[in-house]
């Protein structure tokens, strides 16, 4: 009776005949040069992930509803969320679990500031805008460059109806159009800003109407005014004049802090409107 052949042996690890120390590989027909240490490790367990806590989730849901809203840089979203009481640590994690392209935010947040704002904005005021909230330089220069040309218009056309407004201020068309160009409006925006204002129309009206003089004709006395020289009340009329005015070191620094600049370009010296007074009952005159 013949012998039953040994079964082979099937691939693996096997103690290396020549070091105790090695594994060599078995490939089911011979050794193969492949070893390894005779005692391998085992590979170490994944680490789990830790589980959110309350406070990150109510983070990234409140992130995700302000961003709704409105769009904003990663800086300004995180400011948001800590000011209405998230950690530092949980108002990061609520807006970086959003995987939000921040750069495309910039064009969002420059029309969102030109749509909703309250105010009238030139290009370098919206740059200005969305660098103060967190944006690159290079992003907040992105995102004004996608605003429309005729949107700056629009703006410019609001700034100086704004202007117009203010009673404390007064401008004519020129001077105006230098005020919109100090604050970054192209010359062609500001010119067709003030042409939407009704300054337009009256420098039309002045142009086209016949010029004349009420010769003799006397402003009627301001009832409240009181003349400085006989202190009689109700007796002051006043006058528009033109007179010939250098400008002072002083008047032409306050012209700078104020964004006066149009007194600045016409030069030092100039012709400046002024009112005179005069009193009916003492013949008093006086310049204010």
């Amino acid at each position: 009776m013949s012998e039953v052949p040994p079964a082979p042996m099937p691939a693996g690890w096997y103690p290396d005949m020549s070091d105790s120390g090695l594994s060599r590989w078995w490939d089911g027909t011979g050794w193969t040069p492949s070893t390894r240490p005779a005692s391998v490790p085992p590979a170490p367990a994944a680490a789990e992930t830790p589980a959110e806590t309350d406070g990150q989730k109510n983070a990234v849901e409140r992130a995700k509803n302000e961003l709704d809203s409105a769009p904003c840089s990663r800086t300004l979203l995180i400011e948001v969320l800590e000011s209405v009481g998230f950690t530092a640590a949980d108002a990061e994690y609520g807006v970086d679990t959003l995987k939000v392209d921040w750069t495309e935010q910039a064009p969002k947040s420059a029309q969102y500031y030109i749509d909703f704002g309250s105010f009238a904005y030139s290009r370098s005021e919206i740059i200005e805008l969305l660098e103060s909230e967190g944006f690159t330089a290079a992003d907040a220069e992105y995102g004004a460059d996608t605003v429309k040309a005729d949107r700056w218009n629009e703006q410019a056309a609001k700034r100086a109806k704004w202007l117009l407004g203010i009673e404390s201020l007064s401008f004519s068309r020129s001077s105006l159009i230098t005020q919109l160009e100090f604050v970054g409006f192209t010359t062609e925006q500001a010119t067709y800003g003030v042409n939407e204002t009704p300054l337009a129309a009256m420098a039309k009206e002045e142009r086209a109407a016949p010029k004349r003089r009420d010769v003799g004709k006397l402003p009627s006395p301001n009832s409240q005014m009181i003349c400085p020289h006989c202190h009689a009340q109700g007796q002051v009329s006043t006058s528009i004049v033109k007179r010939k005015q250098g400008i002072s070191g002083g008047k032409a620094t306050g012209a700078v802090l104020t964004l006066g600049w149009s007194l600045l370009a016409t030069g030092l010296s100039q012709k400046v409107k002024g009112t005179q007074a005069k009193c009916g009952n003492c013949g008093a005159v006086w310049d204010f």
